[in-house]
């Protein structure tokens, strides 16, 4: 009989300053500080930082009790960079409507992701900060707008969603009075049409009860689908578009990211030959037989399109027509000038 190994025990949680683990006391529960990211328990914290600042018993920096958190991520570089990115990223806050021109945002993104680098890797600390202090003294009205922009709209959005919550628990709710309303209807014309069945004299009378009541049914199925879809409508009007927040800006225009064509949109082929998939030439003959060549990626179609296009380029061009023409527009060009 075969017995499993043993699970392997969690690692226990150690305060660094006091030693004790969560072995000796499970409840233990270690906070970080964003000023050293050290992890000490609420124990330490208490008797270290009740009193006001004091320094880190590993590092020896100044710490507030007010400052210590629970940790987010297991990896404190990932907790670390985050806390970074918060900070450097309330400075940077410009949006992308605020730009005239996409390359302009891109770049403005790229300082961003720079000065988070280097304060994450610890390259250029005090110039990045120097640097970040004079941006945020420079732009602080743009900063502070944008920040409020963001606080009104963050509200705004979760009044929405609350309205939107709500909306949909009343069509629930309408849903459930409409489908205890159509059971009250359906057991009243069902007790009427017997009643009325059971008083008709002949089958012509009975039938003439039968489609006047299945004409009943269908007018009032065909009134709750209508009221059912003119409430799903108005909803879905009024949670459609988002609200407009803030002053109108101007909008980013994609810049023209075509690659620069030399040739002006002639391509390698042309009107005046035709590309032959074999040619007399010794050479390439030898290459396509060649299967390390082959296996590169070689296409002797492409040397023949390559050079017939070459040999064929310059035979297209009216050297004296564009001679003339260059001299008839200085000479306008002259004539406009004086």
């Amino acid at each position: 009989m075969e017995i499993d190994p043993p699970a392997p025990r969690a690692t226990p949680l150690v305060c660094p300053s006091c030693s004790k683990d969560s072995y000796v006391n499970p409840h233990l529960e270690l906070l970080i500080n964003p000023e050293c990211y050290h992890k000490l328990c609420t124990s330490c914290i208490d008797s270290l930082f009740t009193l006001g600042p004091a320094p880190c018993p590993l590092c020896g920096k100044i710490l507030r009790k007010n400052k210590f958190r629970k940790q987010t991520f297991e990896d404190i570089a990932v907790e670390r960079e985050l806390d970074i990115r918060k900070r450097v990223a309330k400075i940077y806050n410009r949006r992308p409507e605020e730009f005239d021109a996409l390359r302009a945002y891109n770049d403005y993104l790229e300082e961003y992701e720079i000065d988070v680098f280097n304060l994450v890797n610890g390259i250029d600390v005090h110039e990045t900060e120097a640097k970040l202090e004079k941006y945020a003294a420079s732009n602080r009205k743009e900063i502070a707008a944008n920040a409020a922009r963001a606080v009104s709209e963050a509200q705004a959005l979760q009044q929405q969603e609350a309205a939107r919550k709500e909306a949909a628990k009343e069509a629930r709710q309408q849903a459930l009075l409409d489908e205890e309303e159509e059971r009250r209807e359906k057991a009243e014309d069902e007790a009427a049409l017997l009643k009325a069945l059971a008083a008709a004299g002949n089958e012509k009378d009975s039938a003439r009860i039968l489609k006047a009541h299945e004409q009943r049914v269908a007018h009032r199925a065909q009134l709750r689908t209508q009221r059912r879809r003119e409430r799903e409508e108005s909803l879905a009007a009024q949670f459609t578009d988002m609200p407009a927040f803030g002053a109108p800006r101007p909008k980013i225009e994609e810049e023209d990211n075509t690659p620069f064509d030399p040739l002006g949109g002639e391509g390698m082929s042309s009107a005046m030959y035709v590309v032959q998939s074999n040619y007399d030439d010794i050479k390439s003959m030898e290459i396509i037989r060649n299967p390390e060549a082959l296996a590169s990626g070689f296409n002797v179609t492409e040397v023949f399109r390559k050079a017939l296009f070459s040999a064929f380029a310059g035979l297209g061009c009216d050297v004296g027509a564009e001679t003339e023409a260059l001299d008839s527009d200085v000479k306008m060009q002259n004539g406009v000038m004086a």
